[in-house]
């Protein structure tokens, strides 16, 4: 909700306190019950659990947009949707069941692939993505925690609207490398 806006103009023109005081209220906002159901229950079941993933690139998103802060670098933003955008197909085409081989099933704590992810979160932190790493690392922990209603990690590092998103993002990002391409030739 604090993302979209962000979008408006108004915002930009909006000084830091009331820009503060809009981003504390919205909690209470989405806690107003609407026939039973708060604004916050009518977004979850259009949007599930959102990932951790999800929620540092819109945290990140709102803290350059509202208060100039970069939190994610543009390299370390780009290198995580690319990521996702080239791991989500293969990830949801097996969670899916088109294969009998299913890889969010070895999502749940005591599976290889969370210690994969220990791995590939000590990788990019080797690489500096410090960030990413933990990230990554927080999608290990956050079964074991009740950060959400999920106990497989995999919830926590990818969403279906991240996996639109980075799709999409890197779609229009590939065209316009080629239409660039194509017009410096």
């Amino acid at each position: 909700v604090s993302g979209l806006l962000t979008l408006l103009p108004i915002f930009g023109k909006l000084g830091l306190k009331p820009k503060l005081a809009i981003l504390a209220s919205i909690p209470v906002v989405l806690l107003i019950p609407l026939n039973q159901i708060t604004l916050s229950g009518y977004i979850h079941t259009l949007t599930a659990q959102l990932s951790i993933s999800s929620l540092v690139l819109m945290g990140a998103f709102i803290a350059r947009k509202w208060f100039q802060v970069v939190w994610l670098t543009e390299k370390e933003r780009r290198l995580l949707l690319f990521a996702i955008a080239l791991f989500s197909p293969i990830f949801f085409y097996t969670a899916l069941g088109f294969i009998q081989f299913d890889l969010y099933s070895y999502g749940f704590a005591g599976n290889p692939v969370i210690y994969l992810l220990l791995a590939l979160a000590l990788i990019t932190l080797s690489l500096r993505y410090q960030r990413i790493a933990l990230i990554i690392a927080l999608t290990v922990v956050a079964p074991f925690i009740p950060f959400g209603e999920s106990n497989n990690a995999w919830d926590y590092l990818i969403d279906t609207w991240l996996a639109i998103y980075a799709l999409g993002w890197s779609v229009i990002q590939l065209l316009q490398i080629a239409w660039l391409h194509r017009a410096s030739t």
